[in-house]
């Protein structure tokens, strides 16, 4: 039997998205996996979840491990979310839900499954957390941006298109998002609670 599954991608970034040689914890190496030109929204906080080590197996492996709280985890996908309508208290209006990731162009089309260079753009898209699925608005110096040759961002949203970049809300409802939106409104709409009113017109 052939099984065939959607992988979400943007057809102006690239034509090939395998990753040659691909191997995760726990499972078999495959020779090729697709990869994902999207990502989740992660919040406005820096990623707190290397505070567990995934490749010791002492930790995630032992039987009856249980993972940390993340209090300070502000978006909608992060490790071990389990968000809930009623817990995007800004709205599902205004807040982002995933949306296009920053890539460098100069890896659009590798195949090798490069952590040192492309670490954000080397697994498939359906795995847990990891810079390749999730991304945040950290600060107002932290994108989005344009993807451009010679630079790689694992945090930011971001795309190829020279217009803006494509975020899907929480209600369903997508919109283009301009690069030049104040990097402010940018974090409102990354966070789901922090109780600033947005104005559409702002983005």
């Amino acid at each position: 039997m052939l099984l065939v599954t959607y992988m979400p991608r943007c057809h102006s970034t690239r034509t090939i998205y395998a990753t040659r040689g691909y191997s995760q914890l726990n499972i078999n190496p495959v020779s090729f996996a697709a990869r994902t030109d999207y990502a989740g929204n992660s919040g406005t906080y820096a990623p707190d979840w290397r505070i567990v080590d995934v490749s010791d197996p002492s930790q995630v492996d032992a039987p009856g491990f249980v993972w940390p709280a993340f209090p300070n985890e502000t978006g909608i996908f992060y490790c071990t979310s389990t968000v809930k309508t009623a817990d995007i208290t800004d709205g599902v209006s205004n807040t982002y839900l995933l949306g296009e990731k920053s890539l460098s162009p100069d890896f659009y089309l590798n195949s090798d499954a490069d952590t040192t260079t492309n670490g954000g753009d080397n697994n498939p898209p359906y795995g847990g957390m990891d810079l390749d699925y999730n991304r945040w608005a950290l600060s107002s110096t932290t994108g989005p941006f344009q993807d451009q040759p010679g630079y790689v961002d694992y945090y930011s949203f971001g795309s190829a298109h020279a217009s803006g970049f494509g975020m899907a809300f929480c209600d369903g409802s997508v919109q283009q998002i301009s690069y030049s939106i104040d990097p402010k409104v940018h974090q409102n709409l990354a966070n789901r609670k922090d109780g600033v009113p947005i104005d559409a017109k702002s983005y």
